[in-house]
């Protein structure tokens, strides 16, 4: 699934993937639409809660 997500933090050790769209502004910068006002996302360590969520849904045991 090419989808693009961030990890919202929804309390100690519990994140929510949500699905964001990325829009070019300048300069290689990017705008991220999606993602709540306020909200604290995971900057370090997303690709071990993205693998978390595919073993999950796959129907094994993933802890995302």
């Amino acid at each position: 699934d090419d989808e693009d997500v961030v990890f919202v933090a929804e309390g100690p050790g519990v994140y929510r993937a949500v699905a964001v769209t990325a829009v070019p502004v300048r300069e290689g910068r990017v705008a991220v639409r999606g993602v709540p006002a306020g909200a604290e996302i995971v900057t370090e360590g997303a690709y071990f809660l993205k693998a978390a969520l595919e073993v999950a849904a796959a129907g094994g045991e993933g802890g995302a």
